[in-house]
């Protein structure tokens, strides 16, 4: 009688099994694992936009508190960028896989509270001159199906001198496209004079300090 060997067999079977594990392991590590970079790909997208808006305010502050002028060059994979005169603001939107700013209400980024900004409910009020920031970086975020809409608004409000009563603000000026898309684009910052254009929200002169931006 002769006696077949089973080694081979068994080789064999545990090769199908192993390449099924591996097979199985890579379909979960691309069924997790290409999203999961996506979102850690769009937070880093968003990390860099508010990076810019906080540069680009501070660029401005500058550029009103000690005149000349500056260039100020952006860069953005996705969303748009507008400059809004009348609201006296610069407004991003993007949509992402993944939220940065993780609030469905305004929060300021860069200031320890929002008076005297109107998208908030607090434009009666006012910034203290001396200690509050003028350009406001705020942002929210919207949950849209699996989509997050998040914002970004510098707003310029208004700030007042406690002892003179006398109220200063950012008064935007924009030359060019004042609506954006993703892309590298270049801001001439320049400040415009200043001048008393009606009455502080304490009952002073209102001291606006014009500063233009022309986009290249």
């Amino acid at each position: 009688m002769v006696f077949f060997s089973n080694k081979g067999q068994t080789g064999v079977v545990t090769a199908v099994i192993m390449a099924g594990i591996i097979i199985s392991g890579v379909t979960a590590a691309l069924t997790w694992g290409i999203p999961l970079l996506e979102k850690e790909q769009d937070v880093r997208e968003v990390e860099e936009t508010v990076d810019m808006m906080l540069e680009l305010a501070d660029e401005i502050e500058t550029v009103a508190e000690r005149g000349g002028s500056r260039t100020f060059d952006v860069d953005f994979e996705r969303g748009s960028l507008v400059f809004d005169e009348e609201a006296n603001s610069i407004d991003f939107a993007v949509t992402t896989n993944a939220a940065f700013v993780t609030t469905s209400e305004w929060v300021p980024l860069n200031a320890r509270d929002v008076r005297g900004i109107d998208i908030v409910g607090e434009g009666d009020s006012y910034g203290v001159a001396g200690r509050d920031r003028a350009g406001v970086v705020l942002g929210i975020t919207d949950l849209r199906g699996e989509e997050y809409n998040t914002r970004l608004m510098i707003d310029f409000r208004e700030l007042n001198d406690l002892e003179t009563d006398r109220g200063y603000q950012i008064d935007l000026s924009v030359s060019g496209e004042d609506v954006l898309s993703s892309g590298s684009h270049t801001f001439y910052v320049e400040y415009e004079g200043e001048e008393v254009d009606g009455s502080s929200k304490r009952g002073g002169p209102l001291e606006k300090q014009t500063v233009s931006i022309t986009v290249g």
